[in-house]
C-alpha cells in the first residue's frame, strides 16, 4: 500500500469516527467483510462505509499532511470538551512537538526548531483526558492534519510517556522568577478574588475564578503562572476540583427478632406473651429495683 493510500484510509477512519463510536465502527467493518465471506479487506470495507456517508470522495486536501512517524509532544493547554447535536464528543489540546521541523501547523517556537499544534480526539478516545494534564509528554502516533488541526486516524494512538511533576510550595516561594507550573494541594482559605492551597508543608495564594471553591478542596492546578511567590490562573491554566467526602452523623436503626431482643433482655418467654408486656414488665421491674436499693441499680431480673 501506497504512502498516499495510508494517509486515505487514515482519514475516513478519523472522519468515520465523527459519526459513531469505535466499537460502533469496528462492528461496522467486521459485518461489511463478513458479508463478503471474508474476502474483503479491512481497508476496502472502511472505503465502502465511508463512500455510503459522503466521506470517500472528500479525500484530504492538498493541504492536509499524513505524519506517519511517531513523535513526542508535551501538552501545554487542554482546552474543554465540545458536544454536538448528534451525541458525539471531541476535546482538543494544545500540544509543543520540538522535533516537528516545520513539517505540519503553525506553531510560535519556530525560532526553537519546533511546532505547536491543537490535537482533537474524537468519542472514546476523549476518555485518554482523565490520565492526562499539562505538562505531560505524549507520544502520538497515525495522526495527520486537516485545516491546521491534527486527528488521529487508522490505528492512531495517544500514549502518556512522562507525566509533569507538580512543584513544591517552598521552590515557588524561593523563586523571584516568573515560571509555569503545576500545583497540587488543599485550599485552607478562600477571599473574593483568590484562594489559599497547602501542600502540608506551606500554602500559597491563588489569583482567579473562587467560585464554587471551599476549604478542604483538594485542587490541582495546571499551567499556572508563578510570581513573586504567589499563582495566578490564565486562560490557558486549568483547575480541578475534588470535594471531601461527606460523613454522615447519624446512627443506622438496628433492627432486632424477637428472639434477639429476649435474648438482650435476659428472659425467657412463653411465645403468646407480646414483647411490649414485656418491656412493660421489664421497665416495670427496674423502676422498683431503683426506689429499693438505688446502688445496685440494673442488678434487678424478672
Amino acid at each position: 500500500m501506497t504512502s498516499s493510500s495510508v494517509s486515505d484510509v487514515s482519514f475516513m477512519y478519523s472522519e468515520l469516527l465523527k459519526t459513531m463510536s469505535k466499537d460502533e465502527l469496528e462492528e461496522e467493518v467486521n459485518k461489511r467483510i463478513s458479508s463478503f465471506n471474508g474476502l474483503l479487506t479491512r481497508d476496502i470495507a472502511l472505503k465502502l462505509i465511508a463512500r455510503e456517508k459522503g466521506i470517500y470522495n472528500a479525500k484530504p486536501s492538498a493541504g492536509s499532511d499524513s505524519i506517519g512517524s511517531t513523535f513526542t509532544a508535551i501538552i501545554r493547554r487542554i482546552l474543554p470538551e465540545e458536544n454536538y447535536n448528534s451525541g458525539k464528543k471531541s476535546r482538543a489540546m494544545e500540544i509543543y512537538n520540538s522535533s516537528a521541523g516545520g513539517r505540519v501547523g503553525e506553531g510560535a517556537d519556530e525560532s526553537a526548531g519546533g511546532k505547536t499544534h491543537i490535537l482533537r480526539l474524537w468519542n472514546d478516545d476523549v476518555l485518554l483526558f482523565a490520565k492526562l494534564r499539562v505538562g505531560d509528554e505524549i507520544t502520538i502516533s497515525g495522526a495527520y492534519e486537516k485545516n491546521g488541526i491534527l486527528n488521529l486516524g487508522y490505528s492512531g494512538k495517544v500514549s502518556l510517556s512522562k507525566s509533569a511533576l507538580f512543584a513544591k510550595i517552598a521552590d515557588i516561594k524561593s523563586n523571584p522568577e516568573t515560571q509555569i507550573v503545576n500545583v497540587r494541594g488543599n485550599i485552607v482559605s478562600v477571599r473574593s478574588d483568590s484562594f489559599e492551597v497547602s501542600d502540608g508543608s506551606l500554602s500559597v495564594s491563588v489569583f482567579g475564578n473562587t467560585q464554587t471553591l471551599a476549604v478542604g478542596d483538594e485542587v490541582i492546578l495546571e499551567n499556572v503562572s508563578a510570581d513573586s511567590g504567589n499563582l495566578r490562573l490564565s486562560g490557558n491554566s486549568r483547575l480541578l476540583v475534588k470535594k471531601p467526602k461527606s460523613v454522615s452523623t447519624d446512627t443506622p436503626a438496628m433492627i432486632l427478632s424477637r428472639k434477639e431482643v429476649l435474648e438482650s433482655m435476659g428472659v425467657k418467654v412463653a411465645d403468646d406473651i407480646s414483647l411490649e408486656t414485656i418491656v412493660n414488665l421489664k421497665k416495670s421491674s427496674l423502676s422498683n429495683a431503683n426506689q429499693d436499693n438505688p446502688v445496685l441499680r440494673g442488678d434487678s431480673h424478672v
